[in-house]
Formats: C-alpha cells, structure tokens, sequence
C-alpha cells in the first residue's frame, strides 16, 4: 500500500480542455442533427444505429454505452437523457464518473460487475503499438496484462465486484478498469476542441431567443453541471508499461506530492513503476 503512486481524479477529468458552457450549446445542436422524426414529425429521440454511428467505438463498447443512454430500454435516446449522460461522463465528478464506468460494466444491471465482462471489455482496447494491425506478441503481452489487472482487481477467489468493492480497489489496490477505459473514453470521444470552440467565437449566432419561463428552464438543464465543484480524489496511478495507448496521451500533467502527502504521478515518462526496475536500470 504505501509503495503505491497515486493519480488524481481531477487530472484525468481536465484533460477535456472546453468550456462546459459551449459544450451545452453544442449538445442542443448536435441533438437536433442526430435526432429522428415520425411521420407526423414528433420527435422520436436519437435512434441506437445513430448513436453508434456518431461514437463509433467498438462493437461491444459501442452497446454497452448506449445501454447507460437509453436507461428506459426504448430504443431512442431523449434531449434530457443525452444531455445529462454526455455532460455526466465528459464533465462529471468522480462519482458520477465512476458510476458511468462502472455500469458499463455491470452488464445484467444486477449492480455486481464480473471478472469475465471486464475482460472482455478491456480486451476492446488499443494497444501502443501497430494499433490497427497488433502484432502476436504485442496481443499476447496485453492479454498478460489483462489477466494480472484482473488477478489484483478482483483476487483469486472473487469474480464479481459491488460499486463500493469496485471504489475501494481502485482507491487502493488497482484502478486500472477504471483508469484505462476513462482515458480510453476520453482519447476517442466524438466530438473535436475545435468545433466547441468555434461555437465559442460565434457565440452570438448561437445564443438562445428569451422566450419566457420556458426558455430559462431549457437553459438551467443545459448548464446543471456549470461550475459544478469537483472532488479531489485520488486513486492508484496505473502502470507506465502498460500495454494500452489511451493512458499516455491522457497522463501527460505534472508531478507532485497531494493534500493526503502521496506522491502524485501524472507523466508516464517522470516515474518508474517499481523499486526493482529502477535499481535494476541504475545497475
């Protein structure tokens, strides 16, 4: 326990580097682009294969995530549904953020998650190397991984963890299940910097029309999580010769010791993952 590195929360989240409040703008935007229609043109809400289509994860991932969208299981997603789950998992404090990944996860919603679906799930993602065409070794390296995530996440005995189970792991032993698929989320998200902030410099054009008190409610769902105060938490930094891609290009923050007096990693590059490594590399 105390030879751990640890990693803030806080960190990881800011590497969504937009304006919460532009972002808003754009989920209205983007929900009138993607959203069906039938033929009397009431709104149905955005349809499974759109939303696949504007992710575009892996299969699996995909299915997964769309789940935790469409809660009511109705084959479209409403403007109060999308709106809350984008902003939750983009903007969301850790424990809105755990609970999205961890229900990802818990693929019976029976609020357990399994060794075997967590596998499966990490087994989704990008390696560092030759991403599009991995080679043997690389495949059979991340699968050993895999299983020595899964050996210290759930123990030799355990093959389902609660949410509280699942908190206290990555607080204590392992955070990789949730670390790796955050920052996978993360890297792939389906929206650029670039169009937020376009939306930012033509702010005017996309200003809403005060209508009455329904606009200003319209307005109060779309910014609920704008200046919301975020946690500090630290949780168990992951391993620097990880196998996965998305961690580094989200772990690039500087290093420093937090409130708690644990050193804090945020640079794969600044530390060494173990004592032996780094005695053995100065021999």
């Amino acid at each position: 326990m105390d030879n751990h590195e640890f990693i803030e929360f806080n960190r990881i989240r800011n590497y969504i580097n937009i304006e919460q409040t532009y972002f808003s703008i754009y989920i209205k935007e983007l929900f009138n682009d993607l959203t069906d229609y039938d033929e009397n043109e009431m709104e149905k809400g955005i349809s499974k294969s759109t939303f696949i289509d504007y992710f575009r994860l892996p299969s699996l991932i995909n299915n997964k995530l769309y789940k935790i969208f469409d809660k009511k299981n109705t084959g479209y997603i409403n403007f109060k549904d999308f709106n809350n789950k984008m902003t939750k998992l983009y903007f969301g404090n850790y424990e809105e953020t755990t609970n999205i990944i961890f229900n990802i996860y818990d693929f019976d919603s029976d609020g357990f998650i399994s060794k075997e679906d967590v596998r499966l799930i990490l087994s989704f993602l990008p390696l560092k190397n030759n991403q599009n065409n991995c080679k043997f070794k690389e495949q059979m390296e991340s699968l050993e991984e895999i299983n020595q995530i899964l050996n210290d996440t759930f123990g030799l005995k355990n093959n389902s963890l609660d949410y509280e189970q699942f908190l206290h792991v990555i607080e204590q032993i392992r955070s990789d299940i949730f670390v790796q698929f955050l920052c996978f989320l993360y890297h792939k998200k389906p929206f650029e910097e670039n169009t937020i902030n376009l939306i930012k410099n033509t702010k005017k054009k996309y200003e809403p029309v005060n209508t009455g008190t329904g606009s200003k409610r319209s307005n109060m769902a779309l910014n609920k999580y704008e200046n919301k105060e975020i946690k500090a938490r630290a949780i168990v930094s992951p391993s620097k010769k990880t196998k996965f891609v998305s961690t580094e290009h989200i772990i690039t923050l500087e290093n420093h010791v937090n409130e708690n007096g644990n050193k804090s990693i945020f640079n794969f590059n600044q530390y060494d993952d173990s004592d032996t490594n780094a005695k053995s590399e100065g021999n």
